[in-house]
């Protein structure tokens, strides 16, 4: 293993989804370049008729992840334009105490009510007897309460906003006249 792979693997793991145009992911030519040049970090799939990608990638912080994902990407595929980022944001009571670096069950009394000060955020989905919570929800409940999340992988809601008005920007600037576009880009810039 090479001094750049240690260094990878120490780094946090982010997990996300990234909505893509511009390409059939049916098609395996395809499919091989996304993998070939994202590192094994990117699963191509359709949606209810939409491209996502799934990406899981190890990287300093979040933004780093998605950009240097998007760089990829786009370097492989030249047609391929990327819409939106959607950080995954669900988490069971595993994962949660493997963010706090407490057991299952302390956890569970958290949820419960029956350890800490209550107030828990309620679940946002139940998968048979297990739930899911919203991590944003859950690291604002614990940070709030003053728990120390251990290893965290908090997402910031608005560097996803930024890194999507910056998506959408792209993607608008096409369809506009170059005047118009210079001046948006001034806008941006100004900012």
């Amino acid at each position: 293993m090479s001094a750049s792979d240690l260094n990878r693997d120490a780094m946090p793991e982010w997990t996300f989804s990234l909505v893509l145009d511009g390409i059939n992911v049916d098609d395996d030519d395809i499919y091989e370049a996304i993998y070939e040049a994202t590192d094994s970090d990117v699963s191509p799939g359709l949606v209810d008729g939409v491209t996502i990608a799934e990406v899981t990638r190890r990287s300093p912080s979040f933004k780093k992840a998605v950009l240097s994902v998007i760089a990829e990407l786009q370097e492989a595929l030249p047609g391929l334009q990327v819409l939106e980022i959607e950080p995954e944001d669900m988490v069971s009571l595993d994962e949660i105490a493997s963010r706090l670096g407490r057991t299952h069950e302390s956890v569970r009394l958290l949820s419960q009510g029956g350890r800490g000060p209550g107030g828990f955020p309620t679940p946002a989905a139940q998968i048979g007897r297990s739930g899911l919570w919203h991590w944003s929800e859950v690291s604002s409940w614990l940070e709030s309460h003053a728990y120390e999340i251990k290893h965290a992988h908090h997402v910031e809601p608005d560097v996803v906003k930024s890194l999507n008005a910056a998506l959408a920007l792209r993607s608008q600037l096409s369809s506009l006249p170059a005047s118009d576009r210079e001046e948006l880009l001034n806008l941006a810039k100004a900012v």
